[in-house]
């Protein structure tokens, strides 16, 4: 079973974020202020964990009976393939978002990566004879 998770540019900014406290890191431990060295560098490994944990947990599952969308523990939708009329990529600013049309209106999904993977693969596996 595929599983697809949100793309890393959905935050950006938090990488930034990340990216600068290092840097702080760095700079302060060239100049010899060690306590803030080790607050910046704590504070950019903490938040790098919780980034990669928020993410990983943001995803959709291409499973035999239909696409399963979980974030955390919790199914949030589940779209049996029957319901599924048709799989298209819209672009929305800098990322394609996947749009899935069902019977009952579309669910968009928005910043995931590998959004044309994504989209065949539900195409795949919507288009097969059981």
């Amino acid at each position: 079973m595929p599983s697809f998770h949100v793309s890393r540019w959905k935050y950006w900014y938090a990488y930034l974020l990340i990216i600068l406290l290092a840097g702080l890191w760095i700079w302060t431990r060239d100049t010899g202020r060690d306590a803030l060295a080790l607050i910046a560098g704590l504070l950019a490994l903490i938040f790098f964990a919780i980034f990669e944990i928020v993410i990983r947990r943001d995803r959709i599952i291409i499973s035999n009976d239909g696409i399963i969308r979980k974030r955390w523990t919790t199914e949030l939708e589940k779209i049996p393939y029957s319901h599924i009329s048709d799989v298209s990529l819209r672009r929305s600013g800098l990322f394609d978002d996947v749009i899935i049309k069902t019977s009952t209106g579309e669910l968009v999904l928005k910043c995931f990566s590998l959004p044309r993977k994504l989209q065949k693969a539900i195409a795949k596996y919507s288009n097969r004879e059981d």
